[in-house]
């Protein structure tokens, strides 16, 4: 049997503030990538690879050109002083459902609290 799992990596309030500040928003956008594992194989590349790669591709995308600005300069070495943990977050996830389901879900939910007298909004 074959399952795919997702790993999302969201990137951290620190790192989004950082990028704003730099103007370099682009950089700081989730990213998702599946990996495929077999039951008697396992999985193709464990988390710990797959953060190795995004952060070495992260890096990477931080070196500009000869003449690079200053304020991209500081945002790298803001970057590398926060390190992969400080900047992104992964998480690794199956497949889910239909968002109709989700849907259907938490509408018989809130009928349910309601009954409870529970207003959770």
């Amino acid at each position: 049997m074959q399952t795919t799992i997702f790993y999302v990596f969201e990137p951290t309030a620190a790192l989004r503030e950082l990028a704003a500040a730099a103007g370099q928003e682009y950089m700081a956008e989730p990213a998702v990538w599946l990996v495929r594992e077999r039951d008697r194989v396992g999985a193709e590349y464990s988390g710990d690879e797959l953060s190795k790669a995004h952060w070495l591709q992260f890096v990477a995308n931080l070196v500009g050109e000869k003449d690079e600005p200053a304020t991209l300069v500081e945002f790298r070495e803001k970057c590398l002083a926060l390190g992969f943990v400080g900047c992104w977050t992964l998480i690794g996830t199956k497949a889910g459902g239909e968002a109709k389901d989700l849907m259907e879900e938490g509408r018989s939910a809130e009928k349910f609290l309601a009954k409870c007298g529970l207003s959770p909004s």
